[in-house]
C-alpha cells in the first residue's frame, strides 16, 4: 500500500509528493507517449486559465466526507481504475519468474501478495490543508492507522543470500524501475496536478485561504508568509490543540469546500477536453493486466 500525499508544499506537483511506502507496488498505468501539460513552470500559467470561467461547471462540487477528511474528484476514476490489481499483477509476475528459477535451482519457493487491496494508494486528502477535525483532536498532524500490510519477502533481508539466489531475484526485478518511473506520466495525473496549480492561484480560493488563516490567528496559531501553520514545540497536548485548531478554522470558514470545489470544477473541464484519451488510457491499462494475465500464465 503506498500512502501519498496530494498536498504540496508550492513546489511539487501534490500526485507526485509520495509520503511514504508501505509496500511496494509495481506497475505503470501511464501510456509512453502520454502528453505533458505540465511543461511550463506554474508559475508562468497564463491569466486567462486562472481567471477562465467555470460557470458551465458550477452544478460540479467535490464529494467531502468530513467525518473521515476524504474527497472525491471528477478524475478519480481516470487516475485510479485498475492500477492497484494491475501493481499486483505485476508483482505476481515477478514472483512468479523469481520461483521458476528458484525451481530450476531447487531453492524453496517465495509467497507472493494475492490481494491487490495491498497496493491501493491512500491518499491524505491534504493538498488545501488540514481539516480532519475528528483525527486532530485524537491524533493530531499524524497519519491515521493503515490497514496491515500483506507480508512477501522481496529479498531485501537476505545479507547472506546466495549467488543463485541473487541472480534470481536481479532476474525477477528486470524492467521493475521502468515501469515504476511510468506511471507518473499519466495524462490524468498531470491534468490533476494542473487543475491543483490553478485552483490555487484563483481568487476566490485565494479568499478563502485569508478567511481560514485570519481565522487560525485570531485562535493564537503562528502561520508563515505561505499561510502555514507553525507547529510549536513538541509537546504533545499544545499539537493536538494547534492541529484541532487548523481543521476547525479551515472547515468552519468554507475554505475547504471553495478549494476542493474549485478543483472539482477545473477537473471536469479538464476531463470534457480530453475525455478519449483518458478512456483510452484506462483502456490501455485494461489491456496491460490481460497481458499480464497471459506472461504469468506463460511463466507457471
Amino acid at each position: 500500500m503506498t500512502v501519498r500525499s496530494r498536498r504540496s508544499r508550492r513546489a511539487l506537483p501534490p500526485t507526485l509528493a509520495i509520503l511514504l511506502t508501505l509496500t511496494l507496488g509495481v506497475g505503470g498505468c501511464a501510456r509512453p507517449d502520454a502528453p505533458s501539460v505540465l511543461d511550463t513552470d506554474p508559475a508562468e500559467l497564463t491569466e486567462s486559465e486562472i481567471e477562465a470561467d467555470l460557470s458551465a461547471y458550477e452544478s460540479v462540487t467535490a464529494d467531502l466526507d468530513f467525518a473521515r477528511a476524504e474527497a472525491r474528484l471528477p478524475l478519480d476514476r481516470a487516475i485510479t481504475e485498475g492500477v492497484a490489481e494491475m501493481r499486483l499483477r505485476e508483482h505476481q509476475l515477478r514472483f512468479a519468474k523469481l520461483n521458476a528459477c528458484f525451481a530450476a535451482q531447487q531453492l524453496p519457493p517465495r509467497t507472493a501478495i494475492s490481494d491487490s487491496r495491498e497496493f491501493a494508494e491512500v491518499f491524505l486528502f491534504r493538498e488545501f490543508g488540514f481539516w480532519d477535525v475528528s483525527g486532530a483532536a485524537v491524533r493530531g498532524y499524524d497519519l491515521p492507522n493503515a490497514p496491515a500490510a500483506g507480508v512477501a519477502d522481496d529479498g531485501s533481508a537476505h545479507d547472506t543470500m546466495s549467488e543463485a539466489e541473487r541472480a534470481c531475484w536481479e532476474a525477477a526485478d528486470e524492467g521493475t524501475e521502468r515501469e515504476e518511473q511510468s506511471e507518473n506520466l499519466s495524462l490524468a495525473t498531470q491534468l490533476r496536478d494542473r487543475a491543483w496549480y490553478v485552483t490555487t492561484q484563483r481568487a476566490e480560493v485565494r479568499a478563502a485561504n485569508d478567511a481560514a488563516a485570519a481565522c487560525m490567528r485570531e485562535q493564537g496559531l503562528t502561520l508563515d508568509e505561505n499561510q502555514e501553520v507553525i507547529p510549536p514545540e513538541p509537546d504533545q497536548e499544545g499539537i493536538l490543540r494547534t492541529a484541532l485548531t487548523e481543521a476547525r478554522c479551515r472547515v468552519d470558514t468554507g475554505q475547504i469546500r471553495v478549494s476542493f470545489d474549485t478543483q472539482a470544477r477545473l477537473e471536469a473541464s479538464y476531463l470534457d477536453e480530453n475525455e478519449a484519451t483518458l478512456e483510452q488510457e484506462i483502456t490501455d491499462r485494461s489491456d496491460r493486466l490481460a497481458e499480464l494475465d497471459r506472461a504469468i500464465a506463460d511463466v507457471g
